[in-house]
This record gives structure tokens, sequence and C-alpha cells, in this order.
């Protein structure tokens, strides 16, 4: 299985960096590597194993579709503040019908526009793991509450990107 992991949102807007400070954090892990494109290290593009790519998408993900298209994944989850009228810092996990119905801070193409051109363009599933901001203010940092959502996201994905591994693994043995 190849997981792609979508961080997206505006670093200047408060909680709603959310996205972006999940996979900033994902990619200083101990695994976590830069991918080299001409020659250069891309700072918005990190392997995690050779199977999870985490990708920076800023307040403009859909600029992110091809590195997606070459990776080719099974599975990419998007990570964003997400309106859910919810007490800061919830985490949910919405499916691809779901994010129909939830309001997502800033960005520049709707995210349930993306997911089914993402679905359609590359026969893959999506979903996305939406967080409640406290706060979107111009140049505010990230709400304590939304920054504990945000390291406990990070610690499951590492889990799960383990786990996968392990599983590979044991499934070629």
């Amino acid at each position: 299985m190849r997981l792609a992991i979508l961080g997206i949102g505006h670093e200047l807007r408060g909680d709603d960096a959310a996205g972006l400070a999940v996979v900033r954090q994902l990619a200083e892990k101990r695994s976590a590597y830069c991918v080299v494109r001409n020659g250069q290290p891309d700072t918005t593009h990190y392997a995690l194993r050779t199977n999870c790519l985490i990708l920076d998408g800023g307040p403009a993900p859909e600029n992110q579709t091809g590195a997606l298209r070459q990776f080719e994944p099974d599975l990419v989850v998007m990570v964003d503040a997400a309106q859910m009228d919810a007490p800061p810092g919830t985490v949910t996990w919405l499916d691809l019908e779901q994010i129909d119905g939830v309001s997502a801070v800033t960005h520049l193409l709707p995210l349930n526009m993306l997911a089914r051109y993402l679905v359609h363009e590359l026969d893959c599933a999506v979903g996305m793991i939406g967080i409640q901001p406290a706060q979107t203010d111009v140049l505010a940092e990230l709400s304590d509450v939304v920054e504990t959502a945000v390291g406990d996201i990070v610690t499951n994905l590492v889990l799960a990107s383990e786990k996968l591994t392990t599983d590979l693994t044991d499934q070629a043995d």
C-alpha cells in the first residue's frame, strides 16, 4: 500500500497551519528524507518510508497533483484545519463523502473538488484528517489545543506507517 499525506493550510493564519505543522513534523522524524528533484533538495516533498510520501501543499494543495501522480498512491490523506462546529482541537477522520460538508478555512480550490479529481485521475482512495481550529488570526501561532492535536496526529501517523511497513515485510516473507 502506498500512502500519501498532504498537509494543507496557510502558515500565516494561526490554526489554519495545522495541516502544515503535521507534515513538517512528520518530515523531521527519524526515517524521513527529503526528495531530490532535478539535483536539488525539494523541501515540500519528503518520504517517511518508501511507501509513504509526505507533501507540504500550503494554501494551494492542487499544485502537488503532479507529485501525487508520479508516486501513484493507493490512499491520499489530506490534513487540514476544518470548520466542523466542534470544540477546538477536535480531530475527525472524514471520508470522501463527508469532505463536501466541511468548511475549510483558507485555500484556493475546494477540497471536495481536489479529492474527487484525485480519485478520478489517480484511481486512489482519498480521506481527510480534519482539525477544528480555535483561531485563524493573521500572524497568530498555533493555539495550544491545536498544537496538542498536531502532536497526537503525528504520533499516530508514524505508528501507522511503521505498522504498515512491518505488515508488508511480514507478507513478503
